[in-house]
């Protein structure tokens, strides 16, 4: 059985932080956490890549938890994970008592709901034992070792926010089988929080508290992503910040496997440096978040 709820209005448990930017790094941290797991362990992911690699290793250790008691979910997006519906191992961990939901299934009766298929799950979510959260960029693809990505491990209060996060979204694509519950979580203004964008139109929570925390800034903004494409509003938010004295400092890949995506986020580059945006290429390796 999946751990019991904290008690709502029970004392916060202080947050702690461990951020990772290697992905092997972040993969190694989250397979020792789930290896001590106790009660359960609820993953979701956008890319994982079954029968063979990181992606494998985890699938077996999930089997191993499951034989040990330790309940298991798992919400993978249809198309970022093709592989995972196919593969032995998936078959041996739905055997074990594993449950798994793939978001957005692509068949014939989606061929005329063109916006049905742009409705991905890109979240890249863990929670243990209702005790450690972990989420960032970071995929499970043996191809994306030693990439530069961002994962943070996160302990304390926050958690609960991460898994309802996982949790509503799992209810949401699970409407006819038991319902996972959802913490009554009661916080305050300014303290830590988990954002979390849904894969529906018009429901990016994470872009709005981006655009607000620019908006705000003082001192300085830096971003890191591998695909800068931004909004007209967006970047216009980030040149007035420039301009009113913000030091804004953008990273973005050197090194990409879509060129094409380089050329549209170079198209940019002219009006952020005339606003006074700092632009660097990350050039060491493949930068992912």
């Amino acid at each position: 059985m999946l751990q019991k709820e904290p008690i709502p209005h029970q004392q916060p448990a202080p947050i702690s932080w461990q951020f990772f930017t290697r992905t092997d790094d972040a993969w190694r941290a989250m397979y020792r956490d789930c290896e001590q797991a106790t009660s359960s362990i609820e993953f979701e992911q956008y890319i994982v890549v079954a029968g063979g690699g990181v992606g494998n290793d985890f699938i077996e250790l999930f089997i191993r938890k499951l034989k040990e008691g330790v309940t298991v979910i798992i919400l993978c997006d249809a198309i970022g994970s093709p592989t995972v519906e196919t593969s032995a191992a998936i078959s041996e961990f739905k055997k074990t008592g594993g449950k798994i939901h793939y978001y957005h299934p692509i068949g014939l009766k989606h061929t005329r709901r063109f916006f049905y298929w742009f409705y991905r799950d890109h979240r890249k979510i863990l929670v243990v034992d209702s005790k450690i959260a972990y989420t960032g960029g970071v995929c499970f693809d043996q191809k994306m070792s030693g990439w530069r990505d961002t994962h943070i491990r996160i302990t304390g209060s926050v958690v609960a926010e991460v898994q309802n996060a996982f949790r509503q979204l799992w209810n949401k694509n699970n409407r006819r089988k038991r319902r996972l519950p959802i913490t009554d979580i009661k916080t305050a203004p300014g303290d830590f929080h988990y954002f979390s964008s849904n894969p529906r139109f018009r429901r990016n929570k994470i872009y709005q508290a981006l655009l607000d925390t620019i908006s705000q800034a003082k001192d300085y903004v830096y971003l890191t992503t591998p695909y800068f494409i931004p909004s007209r509003h967006f970047l216009e938010v980030l040149c007035e910040a420039a301009k009113r004295g913000v030091k804004v400092v953008l990273i973005v890949p050197g090194i990409t496997e879509y060129w094409f995506v380089s050329r549209v986020a170079e198209s940019y580059f002219g009006k952020a440096l005339q606003a006074g945006i700092t632009v660097l290429q990350y050039q060491q390796r493949h930068l992912q978040s």
